[in-house]
């Protein structure tokens, strides 16, 4: 399922104004090698184009999906074995309203194994999780520390997901859910997300396709 959990690829899209449409917007794919707190970007992918919807929680698959998929198709095109990559997501899997969220989309289009990491609650419920002991001046254990709780479906005890908590702020929290495969475990899930974390609180490949995109569009 996770052929190479060293090599993670992430996909973030960003967007010139958020409530306008269409609206000029740009998807950066960073694919890392990822050895402990080292993160080396062995390929960046950038898609320009528009978004056609305006953002509204929840839609998001609506409104970015299409650019995700040019970014993805340039990828294809360049590193053939692109399948067997596994993806972060800058939105949710199954721990969504609907039970599929961008993360799902995304990779049920590509065949991709991918994990949806949100940075805000959507649905379910959870304990928020104690503060990390981070040793001082050691943020490059950063992963180790982070403490998680269960995220589960408000009508039943069934886990979707995970809440992740790799830095001090409670306010700063991960919200971790498997996207596809269909039988993507959220332990595994989880764990590629803590794989990815190096010494800043967003895992790297988010990270830097987030800034990437940012970049991008500002030259746009």
């Amino acid at each position: 399922m996770m052929r190479n959990a060293n090599l993670i690829a992430g996909i973030d899209v960003a967007c010139d104004d958020p409530c306008e449409v269409p609206s000029p917007a740009v998807c950066v794919i960073s694919l890392c090698s990822i050895d402990g707190e080292h993160c080396n970007v062995l390929r960046e992918v950038i898609a320009r184009g528009e978004v056609n919807e305006p953002y509204r929680p929840s839609y998001l698959a609506k409104r970015e999906l299409p650019l995700m998929l040019q970014a993805w198709d340039k990828l294809l095109r360049k590193k053939s074995h692109a399948r067997d990559l596994s993806f972060l997501v800058d939105g949710a899997g199954i721990a969504h309203p609907r039970g599929a969220g961008l993360a799902c989309a995304f990779g049920e289009a590509t065949g991709c194994t991918t994990v949806g990491v949100a940075k805000s609650w959507l649905c379910g419920s959870y304990t928020l999780p104690p503060e990390p002991q981070l040793p001082k001046g050691k943020v490059r254990f950063r992963a180790q520390a982070a403490r998680e709780s269960a995220l589960k479906r408000e009508d039943s005890d069934q886990v979707m997901g995970a809440v992740l908590r790799p830095g001090r702020s409670a306010r700063r929290l991960l919200f971790v859910s498997p996207g596809w495969p269909p039988d993507l475990s959220v332990d595994d899930s989880v764990a590629l997300v803590r794989r990815a974390i190096t010494v800043h609180i967003a895992p790297e490949p988010l990270r830097l396709a987030h800034l990437a995109a940012k970049e991008a569009l500002g030259a746009v």
